[in-house]
């Protein structure tokens, strides 16, 4: 063991003051992002200034929306099928004031095994064998509950 310590040594003596500045700052430098999505997820879970914030759960097909529900103050457990012309189906679950996809029948079941429940507002369930986009909005406009706003997503989506 003492031996390939020893080897070692040239290689610590190599290393100067800067470098271990430099390998400071990047290391704390590489955590700022997790602390900047901290900081905008926090500011995005606040109430709206009115306090008249209403979380929806938009659901879009093919880039067209074809429901929404209500999560805010929603209780008890409800379903809601999607079925498109196919017969292809979505299953979601309405719990509380959470939403999730509990059955498809497409093959891969991503939608269904990846997502858990969604409550927060910019939150996205995808299916897409399906084109099938769940998003929880937010009535105040604060819609983008991460660094990237979806907005545009159903439209990405509708013009494949």
């Amino acid at each position: 063991m003492k031996t390939k310590f020893k080897a070692l040594i040239p290689y610590f003596k190599m290393i100067r003051r800067w470098d271990i500045i430099i390998i400071l700052v990047l290391t704390i430098g590489s955590f700022l992002p997790l602390g900047l999505f901290y900081l905008n997820q926090a500011t995005a879970e606040t109430d709206s200034p009115s306090g008249e914030r209403q979380l929806i759960a938009h659901i879009s097909a093919d880039g067209k929306e074809v429901k929404q529900i209500v999560l805010t103050g929603h209780t008890g457990t409800d379903t809601y099928r999607y079925e498109d012309e196919d017969g292809d189906f979505n299953l979601l679950e309405i719990k509380d004031e959470t939403i999730r996809m509990i059955d498809a029948d497409c093959n891969d079941l991503v939608c269904v095994r990846s997502f858990g429940a969604i409550s927060k507002p910019g939150e996205t369930i995808l299916c897409l064998p399906h084109k099938l986009i769940v998003e929880v909005r937010s009535t105040d406009g604060i819609n983008d509950g991460g660094m990237v706003s979806f907005g545009g997503l159903d439209t990405l989506l509708a013009n494949k």
